[in-house]
């Protein structure tokens, strides 16, 4: 439950002093009326406003310094992150705390400061403030940041959330689906020498328990992942169920624009692709052909299974495969639903504006728009 507004600033008063991610002292920390007032190491004494702090904490279940960009006025991202972790309401990876057994593990010394049971108040730590973190802030904004999980987020999927093996043979498939695999692979190029380890800390993330969307994995698809290789993997998934992102996804992976202006330059490949988008077999045999030699990066490196020029990129959209049909392998069925996808250029098509331009309410409206445009799912 939320403290109400009385009650937070009541809290907020306790404090004497935060410190930044970096270490950075906020000091002489003292409260009047509807403001918070602190003294940065420069000897710049600053105001922030409570009303604004409030905002956040019933707002966002999840908070860095870019999110705080969209609700805190002036360059004041910082001091704003610092002073909601110092009270307690945010742990040091700025997730809220959800209850007051939670508080426990913020303790309030008798000079007001906060201090952190397990780990050093100063010690810097990441805020997930890329393009991936962000979209699990504003996912876990719209759905409640307990039902979300995200590697971005310090929270990250595990083998107790699902079997995902890098193997498809050890995945308890049904027939139909060994056969596509089998199939898809062998247009891959595939030796089908892969590891015996697991992947499920790659994940993205998922959606667990909730009570619309149930427990599924959520991936933020980039540039990297609309490839000719995908674009094999997405024909063969239409084969199996209709996935709500197929058409979308296809579409993407066959325009020439968007693989010359943006896939390839993400795998730092500065050549064009002039012939049309076929298959994965065609575009590898052009990518070896352009790659001079001792010139291979690690973007398009050869990859356990995949063991040639480009194989990085087929074995991302094998890996992009299994995590589609995971809910159908054995181990999972009782337990996954189909997948969410969501590619960051949509973003761009919808907003007319890069991800990272985009406002934090906007991002949460578009995701919102897309979940229910493309998954007919009505999140209120």
């Amino acid at each position: 439950m939320l403290l109400d507004f009385e009650t937070f600033k009541a809290l907020l008063a306790q404090l004497k002093t935060a410190y930044s991610v970096k270490g950075h002292t906020y000091s002489d920390i003292q409260s009047d009326r509807d403001y918070i007032y602190y003294t940065r190491e420069s000897t710049s004494r600053e105001p922030l406003s409570l009303k604004d702090l409030y905002h956040v904490y019933k707002t966002c279940d999840y908070i860095n310094t870019t999110i705080l960009r969209d609700y805190i006025t002036g360059l004041k991202f910082s001091p704003s992150l610092a002073i909601l972790i110092a009270s307690g309401l945010y742990d040091k990876n700025g997730h809220r705390v959800q209850g007051e057994e939670d508080m426990g593990a913020v303790e309030m010394n008798l000079e007001g400061e906060a201090t952190m049971q397990e780990d050093e108040v100063v010690a810097e730590f990441e805020t997930a403030e890329n393009d991936e973190g962000r979209f699990f802030a504003a996912l876990g904004n719209i759905l409640d940041s307990k039902f979300v999980k995200g590697k971005s987020l310090f929270k990250p999927v595990s083998g107790a959330d699902l079997t995902l093996a890098s193997n498809y043979l050890n995945m308890g498939f049904p027939p139909d689906i060994n056969d596509g695999m089998e199939r898809l692979l062998a247009n891959l190029g595939s030796d089908n020498q892969f590891g015996k380890g697991g992947l499920e800390r790659f994940v993205d993330g998922m959606i667990i328990n909730h009570p619309i969307l149930g427990t599924r994995i959520v991936e933020f698809d980039e540039e990297q992942h609309f490839t000719p290789a995908r674009l094999d993997s997405l024909r063969m998934l239409k084969e199996i169920e209709n996935f709500p992102f197929l058409d979308l996804y296809r579409e993407l992976c066959s325009l020439s624009q968007f693989l010359n202006s943006f896939v390839l330059p993400k795998h730092r490949v500065r050549e064009k692709y002039d012939d049309p988008i076929t298959d994965f077999k065609a575009f590898q045999a052009w990518l070896e052909s352009v790659t001079p030699p001792g010139k291979n990066n690690g973007y398009i490196a050869p990859k356990p299974g995949f063991p040639f020029i480009g194989g990085r990129i087929a074995q991302r959209a094998y890996y992009d495969t299994l995590r589609d049909v995971a809910h159908l392998a054995s181990p999972n069925r009782s337990k996954l639903s189909p997948i969410f996808r969501f590619p960051k250029v949509y973003v761009k098509l919808i907003l007319k504006k890069e991800f990272d331009q985009a406002s934090m309410s906007e991002l949460q409206s578009l995701i919102t728009k897309y979940l229910q445009e493309y998954y007919d799912f009505k999140i209120m």
